[in-house]
Parts: C-alpha cells; sequence; structure tokens
C-alpha cells in the first residue's frame, strides 16, 4: 500500500459514495493514512459503515457537506 494521498468526492447519494469507497482499489489507492474528504450528504448509517471500512485500512474521511438548492450550485453561487 502506499503511503496517503487525499481524494475529493461530490456525489449525488449514500449508494453511490458507497460504489465509490467500496469498490476494488479505492483503499489501496488512497494509501495507508490518506483522507477522502467527503463533500456529499451522506446518512450517518452510512458514514458508520464507512468510517469502519476507513479505519480498517489505514484511511481517515472528512466530512465536508455543501449545502444549498441546485439551481443556486447551477448559478455558481454557494
Amino acid at each position: 500500500m502506499t503511503t496517503g494521498g487525499g481524494i475529493v468526492s461530490i456525489v449525488w447519494d449514500d449508494a453511490t459514495v458507497e460504489n465509490i469507497v467500496m469498490s476494488e482499489g479505492f483503499s489501496e489507492k488512497l494509501g495507508m493514512g490518506g483522507i477522502h474528504i467527503l463533500m456529499s450528504r451522506v446518512s450517518s448509517v452510512t458514514l458508520r459503515r464507512l468510517a469502519a471500512l476507513y479505519t480498517e485500512h489505514g484511511n481517515a474521511y472528512v466530512e465536508a457537506p455543501i449545502f444549498g438548492r441546485s439551481e443556486v450550485a447551477i448559478a455558481k453561487k454557494l
């Protein structure tokens, strides 16, 4: 496993976040001590599941959700 890097993601829903994080090679590519910055709103149930996976692989996450309505985001006014 390589030493830690960083990945920033912003996706639509919990299922998509889980699919990404649980995909083959994600934790290995992130590397030991790597940080995943989650900019999506994710449920506490999903975060608990993912936190266990991050810990198991020596990774960490930062929850940094973007709040705002889609039309505001499209207008680049978040």
